[in-house]
């Protein structure tokens, strides 16, 4: 399960990056995102080092480049605690011509 940053350390990043996205550098208008700079799957750190305050925009494009080895390591650890059953191989089909593939 994804654990959350605490308000402490939300605030802390707030208050390091000065209003500014920590990736592009802009002026953050809408409400700030807290992000994992080493994801949480990987880690479970929810330390300020391992946070950073980014805008809407650079969260998601983070976030959407990231997905498919998130994803990859939450099956793996899933399959390894005996979660998720294992993919069974599926067995060669005869050949329908008959005749022996060299």
């Amino acid at each position: 399960m994804r654990a959350e940053f605490s308000k402490a350390t939300k605030l802390a990043a707030w208050d390091r990056c000065n209003g500014h996205c920590e990736h592009c550098g802009k002026k953050i208008l809408t409400r700030a995102e807290y992000d994992h700079i080493i994801e949480d799957t990987l880690t479970h750190d929810n330390s300020l080092s391992n946070c950073a305050c980014l805008c809407q925009r650079c969260h998601s494009k983070k976030t959407k480049a990231s997905r498919p080895a998130i994803d990859k390591t939450r099956r793996i650890i899933e399959t390894r605690q005996g979660l998720r059953a294992r993919k069974q191989k599926i067995p060669a089909r005869a050949n329908p011509w008959g005749r022996r593939e060299a």
